[in-house]
């Protein structure tokens, strides 16, 4: 008989907090979805402004893989295989995070992207975003 293994809902929360001097800082903040509904989450939200909330899309080579990170991989195809780099994103109609590529695809995570490579995220890295959408699927370019 499978077992099945339930996965935490874990989230990233990107956050800009005001110094004494009226500085800011950008940080990383590391919740559940359990600590947020049971209210023992101990960041107080309404001392920082959010950037953005992104969700653990899935672990891949025991990296965590978040919505909204830019990855450079190998697609697999049966025949061949294909260098290419695309960004995480919630697929509704799939109803799971898929890897949107340079090829105009969209893919889960395990499906073709089983070896990628984290190596930026939309809300840091806009410029790998906008070389993703630009960059011909053709080009042997690489990030």
């Amino acid at each position: 008989m499978n077992q099945v293994t339930q996965r935490e809902v874990k989230f990233e929360v990107m956050l800009r907090r005001y110094k004494d001097t009226f500085k800011t800082e950008v940080l990383k903040h590391y919740t559940t979805l359990n600590r947020l509904i049971n209210k023992k989450d101990p960041l107080d939200y309404d001392m920082v402004d959010i950037i953005a909330k992104r969700q653990l899309a899935g672990i891949v080579n025991d990296v965590e893989v978040y919505e909204g990170d830019i990855v450079l991989s190998a697609w697999i195809a049966p025949d061949e295989t294909y260098p290419s780099h695309g960004w995480v994103g919630w697929c509704h109609h799939r109803l799971q995070f898929v890897v949107h590529d340079n090829f105009g695809e969209s893919d889960s995570l395990g499906e073709h992207w089983c070896d990628c490579t984290v190596i930026g995220n939309i809300y840091e890295n806009p410029e790998l975003l906008e070389e993703i959408i630009l960059k011909p699927a053709n080009s042997k370019e690489s990030l």
